[in-house]
């Protein structure tokens, strides 16, 4: 193989062998991105909790990204969103009233 990563001679078994799933290839991208992936976990709750239990959700959706993924502490990022329960609806009914200076 030339530094390109190109086969040079050899056969075109050998590059198959080389390029299947699971060659050292795929081990390599593998390993290089468990190194460098930045998981970015969103989530959207209905507005009302707490500060406390927001940092909470975030202490914990991290460390189910680091046990589950492989992935460094550091490049987890977790950002909720906050809708009002107007904006909000399941099966077609708004978890809440409207504001009364939006009807």
């Amino acid at each position: 193989m030339n530094r390109h990563g190109s086969i040079v001679g050899g056969s075109s078994i050998a590059a198959a062998n080389y390029y299947s799933l699971g060659g050292p290839r795929d081990a390599f991208i593998a390993e290089f991105h468990a190194k460098i992936t930045m998981p970015i976990i969103d989530i959207t709750l209905l507005e009302g909790r707490t500060h406390e239990q927001k940092s909470a959700l975030i202490t914990e959706v991290t460390g189910a990204a680091v046990r589950t993924l492989g992935a460094p502490p550091q490049t987890v990022r977790v950002i909720i969103r906050e809708v009002e329960p107007p904006h909000f609806a399941v099966a077609g009914v708004p978890k809440g009233p409207p504001k009364p200076d939006t009807v």
